[in-house]
């Protein structure tokens, strides 16, 4: 869906982006991920053109964005902010009818188009159509910019820090919602972010950046177990356990879990895909409890505790770590 390639840009003679390739297939999400000033935020508005780039290409659908009108090019692209960017004196209905008028739907389709897509984002038109911004919570603006940014079923949508201003509980609600249609509508994403949490939750591969370039890109688990230099190893270190217990599910720990098969009555089921930590924070952390893990047909294989997992990955991060590291 999207190709990036071998994209710079600079300012006088400082390179603030240097030589930014990656692609993004349909119905995938990208992390852009890094400290502040890294280039990612340049390198997201360089996609939709609101920064042109000094050299490289982007193409969309295998057509670089540099043929046609940015204008047009923008509203064919869902683009999501920090600050949400609704106009404060629209209402709901109309914030999210801005892109479909400005292409010319007609009235009809363009109330169906926002009637359906807000109940995509769970907010019922009946009552929330006919609101304004000021009305609602600050998770159900970020779910109206949402909306707006997916009315028109764009193959593409940018995302440039889109939950930071949400409390945690808010937030972790409207990452899951987003997460869900992002994978219903097979849109192709390209989320800034500068939260480890939020690209390991969310994206499918992670680009790590730093001065500019791409130091190293993959899925989640590549970056915490396999890092290409210092900096990549030394950037997960402060949150690297609670981002490796992310990471790592049960089915990765069956060969080492050995369940007991012939105690599979007992216990609360639970499937091999469940990462660690939802299982650790969803549960009671007594390390007698047992549980019942089910593989991906819903067959039990046998009991376990949480004394058995907690140790299993104990072995399992061993292994993985550079050096062997506990």
């Amino acid at each position: 869906m999207l190709e990036v390639n071998g994209l710079v840009k600079t300012y006088g003679d400082k390179k603030v982006v240097d030589g930014v390739s990656f692609g993004v297939p349909r119905g995938t999400m990208l992390a852009l991920l890094g400290e502040s000033g890294c280039g990612k935020t340049t390198t997201l508005k360089m996609i939709n053109r609101l920064i042109e780039p000094s050299a490289g290409e982007v193409l969309i659908e295998g057509r670089p964005v540099t043929a046609g009108d940015p204008v047009l090019l923008r509203r064919s692209i869902g683009y999501v902010i920090q600050e949400n960017g609704l106009f404060p004196h629209y209402t709901v209905a109309e914030n999210v009818a801005v892109v479909p008028r400005l292409n010319g739907y007609d009235e009809g389709k363009i109330e169906t188009a926002v009637n359906d897509v807000l109940e995509q984002v769970e907010l019922d038109p009946a009552l929330f159509a006919h609101k304004y911004p000021a009305e609602l919570s600050g998770g159900q603006q970020q779910r109206v910019a949402i909306a707006r940014a997916i009315v028109t079923r764009p193959p593409l949508l940018l995302m440039d820090e889109p939950f930071s201003a949400l409390d945690p509980i808010t937030r972790g609600e409207a990452q899951q919602r987003f997460q869900r249609l992002i994978r219903q509508f097979e849109i192709a994403v390209v989320l800034v972010t500068h939260d480890l949490a939020e690209a390991i939750q969310l994206s499918d591969r992670i680009c790590l950046m730093k001065d500019g370039r791409i130091v190293q890109e993959g899925d989640a688990r590549q970056l915490l177990f396999q890092p290409n230099d210092a900096f990549a190893a030394s950037f997960f270190q402060q949150h690297r356990f609670e981002a490796e217990l992310k990471v790592t599910t049960l089915g990765d720990l069956l060969p080492m879990l050995q369940p007991d098969p012939d105690a599979a009555g007992a216990g609360d089921q639970i499937a091999t895909d469940t990462d660690l930590y939802t299982l650790l924070s969803g549960h009671s952390t007594d390390a007698s409890m047992p549980f019942i893990l089910l593989d991906e047909t819903q067959r039990p294989l046998g009991r376990v505790s949480i004394s058995h997992i907690v140790q299993a990955f104990y072995a399992y991060r061993a292994g993985q770590t550079p050096g062997g590291e506990a």
